[in-house]
């Protein structure tokens, strides 16, 4: 009987360990376990499998790019084990990690961290929103179905006591700059605004009524790159995730780590 419960303990033990993912914490975790992981914290698993797809191929390029793929736990390769691994949505994204194994995309020939955001305001934001040369790589591109995602449009009460005045914007619709004036007043950046206040994004309007003031958003994020919501839709549309990529990013070239193939 003792021999029996042993033996049924360890049929037991080899069924639940492949069902609950535990197989992760068996192995030191690698760079596709890592795209995986994050990809599972910052991507809607309802994306159409292409959209997750481009999505990867920028996560795994940014961990290149910042050398992340050494030191990794399996501690946190184990936060995988916190998802439902038997159902269809990780295998969603574990088809997307594994269609796209090994490519990461370069600019001029080198890695570098490329941005994605949840939605833009209607266009994504050119590179010399943020610095004084022009990246080929990265400019402004249309995205017009982003009004459509949940959370577009927002409305936040702005702090009493405080005034705020948008003095300049970019040829995207995100401010450039802001004066606020309160107990203490200056000039701020848009996107520094957009974080201080907690606002989902740094394409917003001032609205006064009834005495109050209210900071009223467009888009989800900073509005640079890959538009995750614009993704969705172009996969929607039957574009395949190079050509997703491709949308967003200019005069860039995809290669292949794993199979050192460009």
């Amino acid at each position: 009987m003792k021999r029996l419960r042993i033996l049924l303990s360890i049929t037991l033990l080899l069924m639940v360990i492949p069902l609950t993912g535990a197989f992760f914490v068996k192995k030191e975790p690698d760079m596709e376990d890592l795209v995986l992981l994050q990809l599972m914290t910052e991507a809607n698993p309802d994306y159409e499998e292409e959209a997750l797809c481009a999505q990867a191929v920028l996560i795994r390029t940014n961990l290149v790019a910042q050398s992340k793929a050494t030191g990794i736990t399996k501690e946190k390769v184990a936060e995988l084990l916190r998802y439902d691994s038997t159902g269809s949505k990780m295998k969603r994204f574990q088809n997307a990690v594994h269609s796209t194994k090994g490519w990461i995309l370069k600019v001029d020939g080198k890695v570098r961290s490329l941005p994605y955001h949840r939605c833009s305001c209607g266009t994504t934001r050119a590179a010399q929103e943020i610095q004084s040369e022009k990246a080929a790589y990265l400019k402004s591109t249309a995205c017009p179905d982003d009004v459509l995602t949940e959370g577009f449009l927002q409305i936040k009460e702005f702090p009493e006591g405080k005034k705020v005045k948008v003095l300049r914007r970019f040829k995207s619709g995100y401010v450039e700059t802001v004066k606020v004036r309160g107990k203490m007043t200056g000039l701020m950046s848009g996107e520094a605004f957009r974080k201080k206040f907690d606002l989902p994004s740094s394409c917003f309007y001032i609205r006064k009524s009834k005495g109050r003031t209210y900071v009223i958003t467009k888009g989800i994020g900073h509005g640079f790159g890959l538009s995750q919501s614009m993704a969705d839709t172009l996969a929607k549309q039957g574009k395949e995730w190079k050509e997703i990529i491709r949308y967003f990013f200019k005069n860039t070239k995809l290669s292949n780590i794993s199979q050192n193939e460009e």
